[in-house]
């Protein structure tokens, strides 16, 4: 059994699942995070909490550094490239993995400046890089010579819990949707990047065309307050309050259930990694409307599991909702092709053996 240390953030969901899986091979894991949060079978490390945000922010990396002597990890794994000032603290360990995101290494997104300088320190000393698809390849290679050190690794979804035949009705139920209502679902961060305005404009201009009766579903997960206010507003302003639900931070246990209800899950940032939305919303047979970007093709087939539409264009996703709502027989085309898709490269059981085979190739590696 090996000491990992995992440099985290322990708010999202997605790095919860990814942090975790060295269990599955029997490793003790530490979780260095801020704020701290307490696990299962992990030990939590981060700030103190008495100098509340503003000291948990200045004692930050002092307090990773202290972990580090204290806990003296067989491997370190950093998920997102930028660690700010903590960097400099992880810049003399090996083993060294490091998960890049999407938005950590891209310069259209926060890869620029201080960061980008931050990013290549760290990608750097790396001994292993793991990335999600041959855009973020492309992306790592503007940065730096990392071919021989970057491994494919999707992460995954767990197909058990993601599936077409999940029930359903409760949502119905408790968010008062009709059994005759179509329903899209905006999954993503409550955050001006994921152009959230702009799909409630398309809804409106949806229902304004006279589509088939429909609900909009908007997840507000980590949101900018002032960002999920304006929506909300927004809302009342277009006059379709009453066929929106903002749902707020959904737990991530009930995800696969909101994906299963979804006939469309729409997702349209400006600018993107690979976002685990694309594999859960097809591994539950929910037709993708996405923004019209590199980072989706070879993964998503138009016309068959997804719709492209460019991001900021409220009348193409409009368009593509109406699209949508004329074939029900989506639903289980998207149910069989989607499922496949993900069964073959992103199968959650497949990539945690995957990433433990890597942690044991670098312990082996480094113990000799």
């Amino acid at each position: 059994m090996a000491k990992i240390l995992i440099i985290a953030n322990s708010r999202s969901p997605l790095a919860r699942q990814r942090a975790l899986v060295g269990q599955a091979a029997g490793h003790q894991i530490y979780w260095f995070s801020n704020p701290r949060i307490d696990f299962p079978n992990v030990i939590a490390l981060g700030s103190p909490t008495w100098g509340g945000r503003l000291g948990r922010y200045l004692l930050d990396p002092i307090a990773l550094m202290v972990a580090i002597r204290r806990i003296q990890p067989d491997l370190i794994h950093v998920h997102y490239a930028d660690q700010g000032r903590r960097t400099p603290f992880l810049l003399h360990h090996h083993p060294l993995v490091v998960s890049t995101m999407g938005g950590d290494i891209l310069p259209d997104q926060l890869c620029r400046g201080f960061s980008a300088k931050r990013v290549r320190a760290l990608l750097n000393q790396a001994d292993c890089i793991t990335s999600k698809s041959n855009f973020l390849d492309e992306a790592l290679t503007r940065i730096g010579n990392y071919h021989e050190k970057v491994r494919r690794v999707t992460w995954g979804v767990d197909l058990e819990q993601f599936r077409p035949d999940r029930e359903v009705n409760y949502i119905r139920a408790k968010w008062n949707i009709s059994s005759a209502d179509l329903v899209f679902f905006d999954p993503r961060l409550a955050w001006p990047l994921y152009n959230k305005d702009v799909i409630l404009i398309a809804f409106a201009n949806y229902l304004r065309a006279g589509g088939p009766p429909a609900i909009l579903i908007v997840a507000e997960l980590m949101a900018v307050p002032s960002y999920a206010s304006k929506l909300q507003q927004q809302a009342n302003d277009l006059g379709i309050a009453e066929r929106v639900r903002f749902v707020g931070e959904l737990d991530y246990a009930s995800m696969p259930d909101y994906y299963a209800l979804a006939d469309a899950t729409i997702s349209i940032p400006s600018s993107d990694g690979l976002p685990q939305t694309i594999y859960e919303a097809l591994a539950c047979g929910s037709f993708l409307i996405l923004s019209h970007l590199p980072q989706y093709n070879g993964i998503v087939e138009e016309g068959v599991t997804a719709r492209r539409v460019p991001p900021g264009d409220a009348n193409a996703v409009a368009e593509a909702m109406a699209w949508v709502a004329a074939r029900p027989e989506l639903r289980e085309r998207v149910g069989q092709v989607g499922r496949a898709y993900v069964q073959k490269h992103a199968d959650r059981r497949t990539q945690t053996q995957l990433v433990n085979q890597i942690y044991a190739e670098l312990l082996r590696k480094y113990k000799r």
